[in-house]
């Protein structure tokens, strides 16, 4: 079970509770600098959370799995911008709360709050980690860096087995704000190595602590 997600039980009080939100795949939930004074809990499926510039040009931070949370921060602060998009990977259900709805379920579920800090954790985590990756690494070591980090104890809904990533190219180059090209040529380098086996839109780890070795040799 991963703990930085809402415990089952959680998830059903919150669902009885909450307003349920559809969106389809590719559809874009919010943008940066939208006002809003909902927070989200992801029911079922998968969104992409990133930064985009007047040009359109986009950089993703992070991917959401089922039971993780987002817009939290309008709990404390009404009326909240977004800093980030998001965008639905697959069709999504998310279960919407305003801070009204949810004061009473903290008083009836005080394990609500301790989860809520737990998986606010978790994302200041993730980016510190982005952080990191992209200024103290160089280009290999950042997809290396990547590679570990996403197939480390990932959760089911984010169709990640251990060691092994159903990703194209392009999208770990959105990850590490590589070009395509950089990330295959890099990727090759891998597998001529014996680190990663390459096939279509999959990367298989497979020797894991040569590739620890290789990403964190200057950390």
């Amino acid at each position: 079970m991963h703990k930085e997600i809402l415990q089952q039980d959680l998830m059903e009080v919150m669902t009885c509770c909450g307003q349920s939100v559809y969106y389809k795949e590719g559809q874009i939930i919010a943008l940066q600098q939208d006002q809003t004074d909902c927070f989200y809990v992801i029911k079922k499926g998968r969104v992409r959370v990133f930064l985009m510039n007047k040009a359109g040009k986009d950089f993703t931070i992070d991917m959401l799995e089922e039971g993780r949370v987002f817009g939290e921060s309008s709990l404390v602060v009404s009326r909240q911008t977004r800093l980030t998009c998001l965008q639905a990977i697959c069709d999504v259900e998310l279960i919407a709360f305003t801070l009204d709805d949810f004061i009473p379920l903290f008083n009836s579920h005080p394990d609500l709050i301790k989860n809520l800090f737990m998986m606010s954790s978790k994302t200041i985590k993730n980016l510190a980690h982005q952080v990191r990756r992209l200024t103290l690494l160089d280009s290999s070591e950042k997809v290396a860096d990547f590679l570990l980090e996403i197939t480390d104890h990932p959760h089911p809904s984010l169709t990640i087995k251990q060691d092994c990533l159903p990703y194209s190219h392009e999208e770990i180059g959105e990850f590490t704000g590589l070009q395509r090209q950089t990330v295959t040529k890099i990727l090759n380098q891998f597998q001529n190595e014996k680190w990663v086996r390459l096939s279509y839109k999959k990367v298989e780890i497979i020797d894991r602590l040569a590739l620890e070795a290789f990403a964190y040799k200057n950390l």
